[in-house]
This record gives structure tokens, C-alpha cells and sequence, in this order.
């Protein structure tokens, strides 16, 4: 039988994750080990795209943003993860 962390276990993986922990830092505060916590958390990234995907149709975008402009400028090409769209056409930023 395979070892299974705890919920709340699992809630603190998540959260040390979403606030940009290193994985073995988040390894030495839960106890998790660093594989159980990656795969934890390429199976909630898989989950999120899911909703994502279900949720985020038919969107009337008048504007795309880069989400980290000056990293975006020196890299040879752009991903698809750094363009943003915006719903909203006032923003502070300038668009792309």
C-alpha cells in the first residue's frame, strides 16, 4: 500500500508551493519528501489547467499582457505561459 500524506499535510505542500518555497525547504517543514511533493504538485498544476480550460471560455480579451515584461524581453522567444490576457483594457501597464 502506498504511503498517502494527510490533507492537511497536503494543504501546507500547496500553500508553501503557491508562495514560492523551494521544494527541499518545503521538505524540511512538512516532512514530505521532494518527489511526493513534486508529484503533488504537477498533479494539482494537471487539475487547475483542467478547471481552467472548462472555465475560461468565451472571454472577450481586449488586451494581452505580458506577465514579466523585462524577463520576457531578453529571452530569445516567448512562451505561451508568458502572455496573460487581460479582460479589463485599463491597466497601469503597458500592453503588448
Amino acid at each position: 500500500m502506498a504511503n498517502i500524506l494527510s490533507a492537511d499535510k497536503q494543504v501546507a505542500v500547496i500553500s508553501a508551493l503557491a508562495e514560492g518555497s523551494a521544494i527541499r525547504q518545503i521538505e524540511r517543514i512538512t516532512g514530505a519528501h521532494r518527489d511526493t511533493i513534486m508529484r503533488l504538485g504537477v498533479r494539482v498544476g494537471q487539475r487547475c489547467a483542467k478547471v481552467l480550460d472548462s472555465k475560461m471560455r468565451g472571454l472577450a480579451c481586449q488586451q494581452l499582457q505580458s506577465e514579466d515584461a523585462q524577463t520576457s524581453r531578453h529571452r530569445a522567444s516567448y512562451r505561451a505561459s508568458d502572455i496573460g490576457c487581460r479582460g479589463c483594457a485599463s491597466s497601469n501597464r503597458s500592453g503588448v
